[in-house]
């Protein structure tokens, strides 16, 4: 069996057009951390990522920001954060970071996980 995602492409939203998107990490900054407002509608998740998000583009020509936790992913700018890879046992896995409070629950997220679940 398969799974294919379908995506809506986000080319308009960036200078660079319909083109993949380029990162910028800094893993100097942390943008929000287990048990904290990462997953909560406040402008204090949004205003500290301004000034990362300007250098990476001014920078480097980057059109998002990829957060990290101690080497872990939690998140890119705007975006639900996925990766498909064989794990340490070779087995096929699928990775999100957790609720944890440094993301945003969103439907996006969930539907994804539940038709992968379903799909098992």
């Amino acid at each position: 069996m398969k799974t294919f995602v379908c995506m809506s492409p986000v080319g308009p939203y960036y200078p660079r057009g319909f083109v993949p998107v380029k990162l910028y990490c800094d893993t100097n900054v942390v943008r929000a951390w287990p048990q904290g407002f990462g997953d909560k509608k406040v402008g204090g998740n949004y205003a500290p990522t301004l000034k990362i998000g300007r250098k990476g583009n001014e920078n480097y020509g980057c059109d998002q920001a990829l957060w990290l936790l101690h080497d872990y992913v939690t998140e890119v700018g705007t975006m639900n954060l996925f990766v498909f890879w064989k794990n340490e046992n070779g087995e096929d896995e699928l990775v999100t970071p957790p609720l944890d409070g440094t993301i945003l629950p969103g439907i996006t997220r969930n539907s994804i996980l539940t038709l992968m679940r379903e799909m098992k």
